[in-house]
């Protein structure tokens, strides 16, 4: 039976990672001594490092890889509950803002009227004819109705 999928890569993984050459090397040298392909010995030459210390470079990545593989907590962390100070700082906080929102404006109010007092009264003291005086109509009505003759 054939097998399906991609052939494995093996070390070819390692020249696809994003970190130095010489990085690189040694990850390939760690891997090639525990599969069998090469002797810690043969690793240590081409590295130009002593056995010992090829066996606590192994042994840290080794043990930076468990702690990477190790489960970790499902879904997002949970947030600390707001104390009732933090709630009453952020309570008045918005009153701050939204109290110097209003003084903004209004001194942007009392700008307009001193440098364009036409605009702040409205359009009313801007006009040019007078209105009318609509007194005389009261009082005519007024007076047919109650006067002299609308009585008798």
């Amino acid at each position: 039976m054939a097998k399906v999928g991609r052939k494995p890569q093996g070390l070819k993984h390692v020249d696809g990672l994003d970190a130095s050459p010489e990085a690189k090397a040694r990850l390939k040298a760690f891997l090639e001594t525990m599969s069998g392909e090469r002797t810690v010995p043969e690793a240590c030459a081409e590295l130009d490092i002593g056995e010992s210390r090829f066996h606590k470079l192994r042994g840290d990545w080794l043990q930076e890889a468990v702690r990477l593989l190790e489960p970790g907590q499902p879904g997002r962390p949970a947030k600390p509950a707001p104390s009732v100070e933090a709630e009453q700082v952020a309570d008045l906080q918005r009153q701050v803002d939204e109290l110097q929102g209003k003084l903004r404006g209004e001194r942007i109010r009392v700008e307009l009227a001193r440098t364009m007092p036409h605009v702040v009264r409205g359009a009313a003291a801007v006009k040019k004819t007078p209105r009318r005086r609509a007194t005389r109509q009261r009082k005519t009505r007024l007076g047919r109705r109650h006067g002299p003759r609308a009585r008798a």
